[in-house]
């Protein structure tokens, strides 16, 4: 009886430990290397796992083991974890449960005979998670190349033009932008919210395409060095579009070569079409294909120039057109001109093109206004750049009411990153009433005067107290976007 409540209670250890670690890695990345590189990050908890390896050795009693095991599993607590259990989830933990009590079995077995037997599972189940993973991640493979199938006998079937657009940021935007130029002439179908992985391409065929789609545009996501070519794999674009360039995954891609060297074989291998934006490649560079170029500037194919209040100057080729735009950020007036090169290649007419304009907005999260009572929020809580940071940040110093700042800093960063947290710095010091941060970021050392909360409800409850009735601009900025404004 003794051993069965101690059973019982290690597997549920363990099961939290495996919702927590999964959460963390948001149930998604089939890569051990990933998962190992994360449990290293937390040191107190290495040193732990050394400890009891060392200690599986000179204590035999199966369950001594169990408690240093749960206080292991202790290490990982977070009261702000958030557990979803997907159908993958679930199947991962089936599989994690079932290898756990062979494990637990042969344990007991090998002690009760005095086995050396014993010493070898006991390490072994401090890798039981990583064992776990991989047989889940093998059987997870198999279920993808199914449904990755499905959706290639789809395409060939139903024969979609395919335009595929990736970059280091504005991917979403532009997607959004091109849908609403295109939807009055075809049937148009874009993958929703910010589907850009493979398997998200794939269930948006799978769940979302129909035989009277004319179109198909599709964001897609890369991360490293290679990553594009996942893609090329499974998938063959007629247009490829690359948004802009920037140093966006830098960490991971080592170089800012490396990342314009992937986001380009998007454009070298559409076959029909490369459209880009003129700041970062030369026309030269993208050989034996029709291509356009945009850009926010004067210089390009096709521009779109911010003028005073809400007018914009369009420059398609050789002709410039005026309308009227209620997109704010400077950088959504290049995600624009990059929505209308795509339009010009299937023949939208210009006139349709400038009517729409004014209709188009800023896609959620990503600088769209919130009015609320007495205040405005900018939410721009999906960025994750530098480069938007900045934009967003000019947006909010031009108000004339109480300015807040609620962020948790830009989250993915690297050796380049310092000048522009100083220059950041510098700029909201100077024009921002009250800094909000979220769990300490770095960039708070640079920071005069601020608040820090462990999240944003708690900061979003502090204004509530604090400022029922006054007149507040909020910017919400940078990798918060779970959040959900009332």
């Amino acid at each position: 009886m003794n051993n069965f409540i101690f059973v019982f209670l290690m597997l549920t250890f363990q099961i939290f430990n495996f919702l927590y670690r999964s959460t963390i890695l948001q149930s998604q990345y089939y890569d051990l290397k990933r998962l190992f590189l994360f449990d290293l990050q937390n040191k107190t908890l290495s040193i732990i796992k050394i400890i009891l390896i060392i200690s599986s050795f000179a204590v035999i009693r199966i369950n001594i083991y169990f408690i240093f095991l749960a206080f292991l599993t202790f290490i990982h607590k977070n009261k702000n974890m958030k557990i979803i259990l997907t159908k993958r989830m679930v199947r991962m933990l089936t599989v994690f449960i079932i290898l756990f009590l062979i494990n637990i079995n042969l344990i007991f077995y090998s002690d009760k005979n005095n086995g050396y037997f014993c010493y070898i599972l006991l390490i072994y189940n401090l890798m039981h998670y990583y064992v776990s993973f991989f047989v889940s991640t093998s059987i997870e493979k198999i279920i993808q190349r199914k449904y990755i199938k499905l959706a290639q006998n789809k395409l060939r079937k139903y024969k979609p033009i395919i335009v595929g657009i990736t970059g280091s940021y504005g991917k979403t935007s532009c997607k959004i932008f091109t849908y609403k130029l295109l939807e009055k002439k075809y049937n148009v179908l874009c993958s929703p919210e910010s589907y850009n992985t493979v398997m998200g391409l794939t269930k948006t065929i799978n769940n979302y395409l129909k035989p009277y789609h004319q179109i198909l545009i599709l964001e897609v996501g890369v991360d490293k060095k290679n990553g594009m070519n996942k893609f090329f794999k499974y998938y063959n674009f007629d247009v490829g579009v690359v948004t802009c360039i920037g140093n966006q995954h830098l960490k991971t891609f080592k170089s800012p070569q490396n990342i314009i060297n992937e986001k380009k074989k998007i454009l070298e291998k559409a076959k029909c079409h490369a459209i880009f934006r003129k700041d970062d490649f030369i026309e030269s560079q993208i050989l034996n294909k029709s291509q356009t170029c945009f850009s926010s500037k004067i210089n390009a194919d096709i521009c779109v120039i911010k003028k005073e209040n809400n007018n914009v100057a369009v420059k398609i080729y050789k002709d410039y057109f005026n309308t009227t735009s209620n997109l704010i950020g400077d950088h959504s007036f290049s995600n624009l001109a990059c929505a209308i090169s795509i339009a010009k290649y299937f023949n939208i007419e210009t006139i349709d093109i400038c009517k729409t304009i004014p209709y188009i907005k800023n896609v959620d999260h990503r600088l769209s206004i919130i009015k609320t009572g007495n205040w405005t929020i900018i939410d721009d809580a999906y960025n994750s750049n530098f480069e938007g940071f900045k934009n967003a940040l000019k947006l909010l110093s031009e108000s004339k009411e109480k300015k807040v700042l609620i962020t948790p800093g830009v989250i993915e960063q690297n050796k380049k990153s310092l000048v522009d947290e100083i220059n950041i710095s510098k700029f909201i010091n100077n024009n921002v009433d009250l800094v909000i941060l979220i769990k300490k970021p770095k960039i708070k050392k640079y920071i005069t005067n601020y608040l820090e909360f462990n999240s944003f409800n708690d900061a979003l409850n502090y204004l509530k107290k604090t400022y029922p009735n006054d007149k507040l601009t909020i910017l919400i900025e940078n990798d918060l976007p779970n959040i959900y404004l009332r």
